[in-house]
């Protein structure tokens, strides 16, 4: 340490540690105090450091300043919007609409809701499932008795889904992100009629109705949910046409081949 200037009042000295000056100036100021009958003169020194050291603690909040700036960027430029609801912010629903018991020629309805709750904005991801699932009363292929005809969805929320049915399972898809909103759709079903001895009851006149059970799941994340999810009372039946019924309407309506001919030729067999 090197002395550079020392006088009465003022001493400054400078201090040359790993290439930083570090000036420390003492002022020495009077005051009289009384001490029992004399008055002294006591000296009050203060000191401050100035120079290096002071900027050398600036760079280093400018340097935490530099580093909270960047990860204040950093964390504006997560999109929110891109990251999936959480699970207690989603919910969905499946019921039938109409009566429980159908004829045949009839449409089964199914309702289908579908909710974005999340309060910041986060989406219901695409590829987000809704499964139905038939049951015929002797656990056989339903193509028969029951043809998928479509989903039914307002304005342009229809291409916002893609279904599939096959071996007795619709399966609905998103094929679009859903922002916090609730989604309305339909799923329909044409029923034809199983026959009325389809069960071999012989039951002529009021055959049995064909009972057909469905169940739901919804699929969020790849995870079943079910504390989130609504989907009860979804079993239906077909009523068969009783036997007289049924070959009348076969009567009236033939299929083509030789009566057929003969009417048209104007002949009644």
């Amino acid at each position: 340490m090197n002395e550079c200037l020392n006088n009465y009042k003022v001493k400054v000295f400078c201090v040359m540690r790993s290439r930083k000056v570090a000036t420390t100036k003492l002022v020495d100021r009077k005051k009289l105090r009384k001490v029992k009958k004399n008055w002294v003169t006591v000296s009050l020194i203060s000191f401050s450091i100035l120079g290096a050291g002071g900027l050398t603690v600036a760079d280093h909040y400018a340097s935490a300043d530099g580093e909270n700036q960047s990860s204040t960027s950093s964390s504006s430029n997560i999109n929110i919007n891109a990251v999936p609801a959480s699970v207690d912010t989603v919910s969905a629903s499946v019921s039938q609409a109409g009566a429980a018991v159908k004829n045949p020629g009839s449409a089964q309805i199914y309702n289908i809701n579908l909710t974005n709750n999340n309060p910041y904005g986060a989406i219901i991801p695409k590829g987000t499932v809704i499964k139905i699932t038939f049951n015929s009363p002797a656990g056989t292929d339903l193509s028969k008795e029951l043809s998928f005809s479509g989903l039914n969805a307002a304005g342009a929320l229809a291409n916002n889904y893609s279904a599939n049915f096959s071996g007795n399972t619709l399966t609905i898809t998103t094929t679009a992100d859903q922002y916090p909103s609730s989604q309305n759709l339909q799923a329909i079903f044409n029923l034809s009629d199983p026959g009325w001895n389809w069960d071999n009851s012989n039951n002529e006149e009021t055959p049995n109705n064909f009972n057909i059970t469905a169940n739901a799941e919804f699929i969020y994340q790849g995870n079943s949910l079910t504390s989130n999810f609504n989907a009860s009372n979804l079993n239906f039946a077909i009523a068969p046409t009783p036997k007289a019924t049924a070959e009348k309407l076969n009567t009236d309506n033939p299929t083509p081949g030789y009566q057929q001919g003969l009417r048209i030729l104007g002949f009644q067999p």
